[in-house]
């Protein structure tokens, strides 16, 4: 055994052919421990006595954890499956929750679920920024602010979900530059020395500048629309390795249970 943190003695004989098979206080092959030298009866329930294979006498009965941490341990790889002295393969199961906190479809649909929660966040915090900090009250009985908001559910409207929405693509922009880095330059298409900005689509670089200004505007609002698209993404890569993370943890707590043996 190589892990000398963990004390276990596992008996390397067979009892003798002797010992009664059916003795009346059961020990732990392991620990050595039997019923009668349990702490108090709820230690016993959390970690009682069970026979887990065909063994026999004195190597019938192993406590529950003090088997769990032999197969931990054990330089045997069929430890974790089997008996090292009969052979027999354990019969294990595990709660029936556990295949569907390992399902990669409740990863997926918690992922939607977050990213969908902070944009309702974020909504009711740009109402809050705009009612509160700005002094700009909601005015329902008002024709043009109800024009310019639209129908209100809540509190919130079509301007504050917009908001809201904004906000999650930013932060999903900010993940996404932090997670990969910006290894480009953002002038690196652009070149006005003689055949213009050709990625604005503007022949030159002269005249009055209108073409210009158009140009700018028309690529403004597709930036906007990518960046709110490509920070979408961003905050759901984000939302899915957050929950993904945090199912892992819990997968891994939820242990499976060795079935006792009845013959």
């Amino acid at each position: 055994m190589t892990d000398s943190s963990v004390s276990l003695l596992i008996p390397t004989v067979y009892p003798s052919s002797g010992t009664d098979l059916n003795q009346s206080t059961k020990s732990c092959r392991i620990c050595g421990d039997d019923e009668e030298e349990s702490d108090t009866e709820r230690l016993y329930q959390t970690n009682p006595l069970i026979r887990p294979c065909m063994c026999k006498g004195t190597m019938m009965y192993v406590h529950v954890e003090c088997l769990e941490k032999w197969r931990q341990v054990s330089p045997r790889k069929q430890s974790w499956v089997s008996c090292d002295y009969c052979g027999y393969e354990y019969s294990t199961s595990r709660p029936f929750y556990a295949s569907i906190v390992g399902s990669v479809w409740l990863v997926r649909v918690l992922s939607v679920v977050l990213v969908l929660l902070l944009i309702l966040g974020m909504s009711y915090a740009s109402m809050a920024v705009d009612v509160w900090a700005l002094g700009h009250p909601i005015r329902p009985d008002d024709p043009s602010w109800v024009e310019f908001h639209g129908p209100s559910w809540h509190g919130l409207d079509r301007i504050y979900c917009l908001s809201g929405v904004i906000v999650v693509s930013v932060l999903g922009m900010i993940f996404l530059i932090v997670r990969g880095g910006c290894r480009g330059r953002c002038l690196d298409n652009c070149d006005c020395q003689s055949s213009g900005c050709f990625w604005l689509g503007v022949p030159d670089c002269g005249g009055d500048g209108e073409g210009v200004i158009v140009a700018l505007i028309f690529y403004a609002i597709l930036l906007a629309m990518m960046v709110i698209v490509v920070g979408l993404f961003g905050i759901m890569i984000g939302a899915y390795v957050f929950v993904r993370t945090g199912v892992e943890g819990l997968s891994n707590r939820i242990k499976e249970r060795i079935l006792e043996v009845h013959a």
